[in-house]
């Protein structure tokens, strides 16, 4: 799975690099996205850990996303930013349910019900979205 996911990261990146300019997002907007897809993949890998090891990398991911520079409404960067601060929030919101159900029921685990789920989604697409994006026209 892991060696899928770098394959998808690479393609995204060669195929990135080449659309950015006058089509998709500036470089350095595509170059913070980047930062940004890291992060929140790495926020997402420790999702189940002790709070010493999720909050900086959930922090990481936040900053990373509050980063992208938004050249203009509704362009490219800004609807990348609006996916990945959703991807963030939703797992910030996976995590306190599972601190609730740890919390309330004594247990540990993702058992959290569709959060899992849809942080799940978010993540193994938000390096895709990126894509689609760099291939459209501004």
């Amino acid at each position: 799975m892991i060696a899928k996911r770098n394959f998808a990261l690479c393609l995204v990146a060669t195929f990135g690099f080449v659309a950015c300019g006058k089509k998709g997002m500036s470089d350095a907007g595509y170059l913070a996205a980047q930062k940004a897809i890291d992060a929140i993949t790495r926020a997402y890998e420790y999702r189940d850990n002790g709070p010493l090891y999720y909050e900086p990398r959930l922090l990481d991911a936040q900053k990373a996303v509050s980063g992208i520079p938004v050249l203009k409404d509704e362009g490219p960067e800004f609807q990348f930013k609006m996916e990945a601060e959703t991807c963030v929030n939703l797992l910030h919101t996976y995590r306190l349910a599972v601190e609730t159900d740890e919390w309330a029921l004594g247990k540990a685990g993702p058992d959290s019900g569709r959060t899992y789920y849809e942080v799940a989604k978010c993540v193994r697409d938000i390096p895709s979205v990126l894509g689609r994006l760099n291939s459209s026209e501004q």
